[in-house]
């Protein structure tokens, strides 16, 4: 029976690492960490490295006897679990430690695998889905629900405006020009129903130019690009939606009274706000440089309910939500939309009750651009909450030629809604109270 020393010492030269000239031996998991307490190995001295030899060389012959000296041996490396975050560098190594082999393989398989096994504890908190922002807003204290719209149920303030809409939807009057030159591109499958497309009345060239025909065949090719090559927000709003709506201002009557602005980096201004749902562009109202300037010698800093300088003097009318296409979420559109709409409710309903006058709200009209799709949304204060009405038929599109007459027309009809029934009402009702209260009812810039 080999002697009980023989055998340690047999166990520790297997788990020892090889000297100057190793035999291919795998790195054991101890030798693989790259947090390891490691005692450093002091440069030998003639003696010691002739007692080395002599023992390789006794090795050499004759394998199962014990070289006594080497029982007191560097010991083997000892792994520490890797941070779990990120790796942390090597301990300094202690003096004078002495292990076993036996207890050090045992303890460089239960590091290693503890490293290898231990989860982070930290936890990435999950903002809700828009689905479930949606489920939540119906019961708030300021209760906010999604419904189709419902002509019959509309404010009555609305229905001027929602009737023209629809009828641009069907694409009825929705090109001022002589017929001749238009009809064989915008030929529809139903030949009895092109005859209504052209206006031979007043109304449609009341809201501004056409796009010409050359504009809207470079923007069906830009919106037919972003679709087919799967193009991101940024380049649907420069290339197509940005365009859509430029050419609309730029072609209306109302051009120098009714901007088109992207506000894609405005964020509300109101201290309580509990999130940063923004929206892309907006129609905002001009207004003369005299009241300017007469605002900012009242302290008034916005007149809106962003703190963003683009529209601190433009009166924010039509708010618009843009995607990338039919693929982005829907639902979170509506959830943008609501929670901008509802910051501007409560802007205005402030200044309304700060300056003594009744706190009724007029409905706002909001547009959804999903890629091609072009949809209308208004915003009606109803109750102590509010109803977002979806249009569930898009009043527009730039995936036809048909389509985009119809966008351009439908724009310049709520560019015409901006400038003959918002700025009236927003003149009447919030302007004298900013001036009134403008300490406490503009919001802050800083």
């Amino acid at each position: 029976m080999w002697p009980e020393a023989a055998i340690d010492l047999w166990i520790q030269q297997v788990a020892e690492t090889p000297g100057d000239t190793p035999r291919g031996r795998k790195r054991g998991l101890a030798e693989m960490s790259e947090n390891v307490i490691t005692t450093p190995k002091p440069k030998p001295s003639k003696r010691a490295k002739q007692s080395t030899t002599n023992v390789q060389v006794h090795e050499d012959e004759n394998e199962n006897e014990p070289a006594g000296d080497e029982e007191y041996g560097d010991p083997t490396p000892i792994p520490l679990p890797h941070h779990p975050i990120s790796s942390v560098a090597a301990l300094p190594a202690r003096d004078n430690e002495s292990v076993s082999g036996a207890s050090t393989s045992s303890a460089a398989m239960s590091n290693s695998s503890l490293a290898l096994s231990t989860p982070s504890r930290a936890k990435r908190k999950r903002n809700a889905s828009p689905k479930k922002e949606l489920s939540r807003g119906a019961h708030a204290q300021y209760p906010i629900s999604t419904r189709a719209v419902d002509a019959a149920k509309m404010p009555e303030a609305l229905q001027p405006l929602l009737m023209d809409l629809r009828r641009i939807a069907l694409g009825r009057r929705v090109i001022s020009r002589a017929w001749e030159g238009w009809q064989a591109q915008l030929r529809t499958p139903t030949p009895e129903e092109d005859e209504f497309i052209l206006d031979n009345t007043t109304q449609r060239a009341s809201l501004g130019d056409d796009m010409p025909l050359d504009d809207a065949q470079e923007l069906l090719l830009q919106a037919q690009l972003r679709q087919d090559r799967a193009c991101s927000e940024a380049s649907w709003n420069t290339f197509v939606h940005g365009v859509a709506l430029s050419a609309a201002t730029r072609r209306s009557p109302y051009k120098s009274n009714v901007s088109c602005e992207n506000i894609t980096t405005a964020r509300v201004s109101a201290v309580d706000r509990t999130d940063t749902k923004r929206v892309d562009f907006c129609l905002a109202l001009e207004l003369d440089g005299d009241l300017k300037r007469e605002l900012c010698a009242a302290n008034v800093d916005s007149v809106n309910h962003t703190d963003y300088d683009g529209v601190a003097f433009s009166p924010i009318a039509v708010s618009i939500e843009t995607k990338a296409g039919v693929l982005d979420s829907g639902s979170d559109a509506d959830l943008q939309l609501r929670m901008w709409a509802k910051y501007q409710f409560d802007f205005l309903r402030g200044i309304l009750i700060q300056s003594g006058r009744d706190p009724v709200l007029p409905p706002l009209p909001l547009i959804v651009a999903q890629g091609h799709e072009w949809r209308m949304y208004y915003f009606v204060e109803e109750g102590n909450g509010a109803i977002l009405y979806r249009d569930t038929s898009a009043f527009g599109n730039t995936d036809t030629l048909l389509g985009i007459f119809k966008l351009h027309t439908g724009l310049q009809r709520l560019i015409r809604w901006a400038e003959e029934w918002y700025r009236p009402w927003f003149m009447e009702h919030i302007i004298p109270g900013l001036l009134q209260g403008s300490s406490a009812a503009g919001p802050s810039r800083t």
